[in-house]
């Protein structure tokens, strides 16, 4: 469980905190399959939303454009 978290969360301490959160018990446990995957756009909306909401408009279409 800890290995597939790491590798999907590339890094980002927020990320893997945040996919940690949205597990059950039994999945924390390995008792459980985990979601497929394991980090999926609404947990970059958790972490990343707040921060991108207060960006500017222009500023926020430049980062959709580059995604």
């Amino acid at each position: 469980v800890v290995r597939r978290l790491l590798e999907a969360a590339a890094g980002h301490p927020g990320v893997l905190v945040a996919a940690v959160r949205r597990l059950t018990p039994a999945q924390r446990a390995g008792a459980a399959p985990l979601p497929e995957p394991p980090v999926d756009g609404s947990v970059l909306t958790e972490v990343y939303g707040g921060f991108l909401a207060h960006l500017p408009a222009d500023s926020r279409r430049l980062l959709t454009v580059v995604a």
